[in-house]
């Protein structure tokens, strides 16, 4: 949320979560945004809150405001 509307490299967000956890991937970021995302929509099934920025990462919106 400190960073709405800005775009978060995979990397970026690796390096601020599991930067110390030997086993995790950056794929580990794509199937826990997933997650996020299931569960954001049980709030609000008309908004999408969190924005795929293909070959970049993720950017986190304010729902159907986006």
């Amino acid at each position: 949320l400190q960073n709405r509307g800005r775009v978060l490299t995979r990397e970026l967000i690796f390096d601020r979560i599991w930067s110390l956890e030997a086993d995790v991937t950056l794929k580990t970021i794509d199937a826990t945004v997933k997650l996020i995302r299931k569960k954001l929509f049980q709030l609000d099934r008309s908004a999408d809150w969190i924005q795929s920025v293909r070959g970049v990462g993720y950017k986190f919106e304010n729902g159907s405001e986006g």
